[in-house]
């Protein structure tokens, strides 16, 4: 059965997908295809990265010897894998056969939130990048936003490089503030981000970049729980 409408239709093709004997998908927390086509399942398994062509043939695996946790995966029209592991409180960014060009974060070294490891209301305060980061977008000039997460309450951005450039965020339910910062998008002018999770939606206004008009309103009740939220916002700090 299809679903969607207009550019965004889609059909759920069972069994697709066919992996090498005794090989399983395990726990698939995201996805992302190439400019080939090709589609790369971040899996929590002993083969963290499979990869398929477009049919769901099984073209081979990467990352064994990398990744504790995969959580989000993004991959750019040149090419390049932006991997999340929010057990190792790092980011990768990597080429498509898995060699790593850039980490951001200390492997396995979480900054000091006060987190407990299992709830996100033990969080006493923000910190530096990460603890648990969640996922990661890329403005068009290349840089970095990533979302922290399950045991921090900020949201980073990172110059092209990887040089933090500033964060914003702190535990609470307020105004700039943020429970769980799961995903971040931007825009394909650069001009917005767009937070999801367990949040109120005024969260989704960093004070430390300067807003649009548009920018100080957000599309979400404030009584909800779980929420998507759009604000316009210039990318570049004050």
């Amino acid at each position: 059965m299809k679903v969607g409408s207009g550019d965004f239709i889609y059909e759920v093709i069972h069994n697709w997908g066919r992996l090498p004997a005794g090989w399983s998908l395990g726990s698939v927390p995201n996805g992302a295809c190439d400019s080939q086509g090709r589609v790369y399942v971040f899996t929590r398994s002993e083969h963290p990265v499979l990869v398929f062509d477009p049919d769901g043939r099984f073209l081979g695996s990467w990352g064994e010897d990398i990744f504790s946790r995969p959580h989000g995966i993004l991959i750019t029209p040149d090419d390049i894998a932006y991997c999340t592991d929010d057990k190792d409180h790092t980011v990768r960014k990597c080429t498509l056969d898995g060699k790593v060009l850039m980490t951001l974060g200390t492997k396995d070294q979480p900054t000091d939130t006060g987190y407990d490891g299992k709830n996100w209301r033990t969080i006493k305060k923000s910190g530096p990048p990460f603890h648990r980061p969640t996922n990661l977008a890329l403005s068009p000039g290349g840089d970095m936003y990533v979302s922290d997460g399950y045991g921090n309450a900020r949201v980073h951005k990172f110059s092209p490089e990887g040089k933090l450039l500033f964060s914003w965020g702190e535990p609470g339910d307020g105004p700039g503030q943020f429970a769980i910062v799961h995903s971040v998008r931007t825009d394909k002018k650069g001009l917005s981000t767009s937070l999801t999770g367990k949040t109120p939606a005024s969260s989704c206004l960093p004070p430390r970049v300067n807003l649009s008009p548009s920018g100080r309103t957000c599309r979400s009740p404030r009584d909800s729980t779980w929420v998507r939220m759009g604000c316009s916002i210039p990318l570049k700090s004050r």
